[in-house]
């Protein structure tokens, strides 16, 4: 849809340089507030499916890091901060490496030391 169809192209004209992509003929506020009505969408949906997955809502479920884990994700995945670039795959890409080092980090696996390190580590210290 970004790339495919001109609401797309649209949509990363106006996040390039929005005064050139008005000379250009395109409506900047009216995409600008379709892209923000699909962005309200888009995240009423998501949080439809995490109260359905947690069993219940609360004011602070998006707390913490997400909007940061969010952005990097983005940037990770090569999305320019400033709009224009980068590609719906690209984040996904982002999001998919932040979850395994989330998942790599909070591993039991990650939290309990080696055998081999704690026996170098007690006759070091003896």
């Amino acid at each position: 849809m970004s790339q495919k169809t001109p609401f797309g192209r649209y949509m990363y004209a106006i996040g390039g340089n929005a005064n050139g992509a008005r000379r250009a003929g395109i409506r900047v506020r009216r995409v600008r507030l379709l892209v923000f009505m699909l962005s309200g969408a888009l995240a009423s949906i998501g949080a439809l499916v995490a109260v359905s997955n947690l069993g219940a809502a609360d004011t602070t479920l998006g707390g913490g890091t997400l909007l940061l884990e969010a952005i990097a994700a983005a940037v990770i995945g090569g999305v320019s901060l400033f709009g224009g670039r980068g590609t719906v795959w690209a984040a996904v890409f982002g999001s998919l490496v932040i979850a395994a080092s989330r998942t790599a980090s909070t591993s039991p696996a990650a939290r309990r030391p080696s055998s081999t390190w704690s026996r170098a580590s007690s006759s070091w210290w003896r």
